[in-house]
C-alpha cells in the first residue's frame, strides 16, 4: 500500500503564526498519488491553512465526514465551491438535526439544512455513498463505519479512561494523537500513562505511517 502521510489542517491549537486554529478538526490524508479530505473543520480556516501547508483542496479524490457536527463539517461549503465534483462519504444520520443541551437550554450543533439537502442530492446523483459498515473509498482506504457504544464504562469519563488507556496498551499501539476530539481530561491521562506514545496534534503536525 505504500507510505501514508496524515497533515493537520485544522484543530483547536494553532500551527504557528499565519495558521490559526478553531474548535474543530480537518485532516489531509495522502497515500501514494490519491489525497482524502477527512472532516472539514467549523469554518473557513480550512481553506485558509490548507494552502499555507501546501495543500490544494481541489486535488482532493474523496472527502469522508466522520459525523454530522459543526465543527466536522463547517467548512463543507468552500470545499464543495473548490473540488465540485468530489465524491462524500459519510453516515446517513449525519444529516439529521443535532441538539445539545446546558442549564435547560438547547441549541443546534449539526449542520446547516441547506447543506444537509446538498449532500443528499449528491449522494442520490451517484457523487459519493451514506455507509452504514466498513467501506474502501479508496484503493487500500477504508472507513470503519458505525463504531457503537455497547460498553458499560462509556459515559463516565475517568472510568472510560482507564478503560482505553488499558485497551491501547493490550494491543499495543504505538502512536496516539492527542486531538479536538480526545478532550482535556482523557489528553492528560493518556500522556501521564503513555507519554513515549503520544504527541499533541496542532494544525501543521504531519505524521507518516
Amino acid at each position: 500500500m505504500g507510505e501514508a502521510r496524515i497533515t493537520v489542517l485544522v484543530e483547536n491549537t494553532a500551527g504557528g503564526r499565519g495558521l490559526p486554529g478553531e474548535h474543530g478538526l480537518s485532516f489531509w490524508i495522502e497515500l501514494g498519488s490519491r489525497r482524502i479530505l477527512f472532516d472539514t473543520g467549523q469554518s473557513d480556516i480550512l481553506s485558509h491553512n490548507a494552502p499555507i501547508l501546501g495543500i490544494d483542496l481541489r486535488e482532493a479524490d474523496a472527502l469522508a465526514l466522520s459525523h454530522g457536527h459543526y465543527d466536522h463539517v463547517g467548512g463543507l461549503k468552500k470545499v464543495l465551491e473548490l473540488a465540485p465534483g468530489i465524491p462524500v462519504y459519510l453516515h446517513l444520520r449525519a444529516l439529521e438535526e443535532k441538539f445539545t443541551c446546558r442549564d435547560q437550554q438547547s441549541r443546534s450543533i449539526g449542520m446547516e439544512r441547506e447543506m444537509a439537502q446538498v449532500l443528499d442530492r449528491r449522494i442520490h446523483d451517484g457523487l459519493g455513498s451514506f455507509i452504514d459498515g466498513p467501506v474502501e473509498i479508496l484503493p487500500g482506504v477504508w472507513t470503519t463505519g458505525v463504531i457503537p457504544r455497547k460498553s458499560a464504562f462509556e459515559d463516565t469519563s475517568r472510568v472510560r479512561v482507564a478503560h482505553t488507556i488499558m485497551a491501547l496498551c493490550r494491543h499495543n499501539v504505538q502512536r496516539i494523537g492527542l486531538a479536538h476530539c480526545t478532550g482535556q481530561e482523557a489528553s492528560v491521562g493518556l500522556q501521564d500513562a503513555l507519554p513515549d506514545k503520544c504527541f499533541v496534534c496542532n494544525v501543521r503536525t504531519q505524521i507518516v505511517l
